[in-house]
């Protein structure tokens, strides 16, 4: 390896130009550039940046104690970064970095229906915080909504049956709108939710007011669903990381899993396919 100076801003920069003509999305480019980054800056600052430093610096950074998700992640970053190096004659051959700890089902956990059974009867429904719980962890994982999805949610959004929700219609911000089916364990928690607010006060049924609220009857933010999420998580002590995406991963899993294609699904999740 070569041991002449870097600088790291143009590495950088010509990095993401790198990322960008081989077809990756600005949102994983600078997932990449900002790991790459969080990793060479420290050394940059204090100490000459060369191949051999970034070697150093990537080795040691995916033997930190760190979430076993961010470890994984960041070994695919430095991976592509080496590509770059590569390609561009800054280092002789390719090293393929590779986390210590690996995800159980890879980068993407789902959870199991095991761990969502044993959340859900975590939770009482009598209680309207825990009402409002089950209702977002079981809508999420059996629709695949995503959590900044589940604060746009009014009530005239539900279609109903008598007193049965069936569907939920989700309008996306080019104006499409995607109609998911509710089945009989997700309406009822739906429902349960419905009957502890109005216990409780708080009304569900004002058309431009979110369905999801906190106990002020305020809208809830998304950063608030995950933490709901997060805190039934805690108290049930799994041994793996579930974070709330998780939920929206099951969904995927077992949509696929029951024989539909990768195109169905991409169409129920509200994404495009990429080939």
């Amino acid at each position: 390896m070569d041991s002449k100076s870097l600088n790291l801003e143009s590495l950088i920069n010509d990095f993401s130009f790198y990322l960008q003509k081989n077809g990756i999305s600005k949102k994983t480019i600078r997932h990449y550039t900002g790991d790459i980054m969080s990793c060479l800056k420290p050394i940059n600052s204090r100490d000459n940046l060369d191949v051999n430093s970034i070697a150093d610096s990537f080795e040691k950074t995916l033997k930190k104690d760190s979430p076993v998700n961010t470890i994984y992640r960041r070994s695919v970053s430095f991976n592509h970064f080496n590509r770059f190096l590569a390609e561009t004659g800054l280092i002789k051959e390719t090293k393929f970095y590779s986390a210590d700890r690996r995800p159980k089902y890879g980068l993407f956990n789902h959870m199991e229906q095991e761990e969502y059974n044993r959340l859900i009867s975590s939770l009482p429904k009598w209680n309207i915080k825990e009402a409002r719980a089950r209702a977002i962890i079981s809508l999420a994982y059996n629709t695949g909504i995503k959590a900044n999805e589940l604060t746009g949610i009014r009530h005239k959004d539900f279609t109903r049956d008598g007193m049965e929700i069936i569907h939920l219609s989700i309008g996306n911000k080019n104006g499409k709108i995607r109609v998911i089916a509710i089945d009989n364990n997700v309406s009822e928690e739906l429902e349960n939710y419905e009957y502890r607010a109005k216990e409780s006060n708080i009304n569900l049924i004002i058309d431009k007011k979110p369905y999801f609220k906190i106990m002020k009857g305020e809208a809830i933010s998304d950063k608030a669903i995950r933490s709901i999420y997060n805190r039934r998580i805690d108290r049930c002590s799994f041994n793996r990381e579930l974070s709330f995406n998780s939920l929206r991963f099951a969904y995927a899993k077992n949509f696929l899993d029951s024989g539909h294609s990768s195109k169905e699904l991409a169409e129920k999740l509200g994404v495009s396919l990429r080939h």
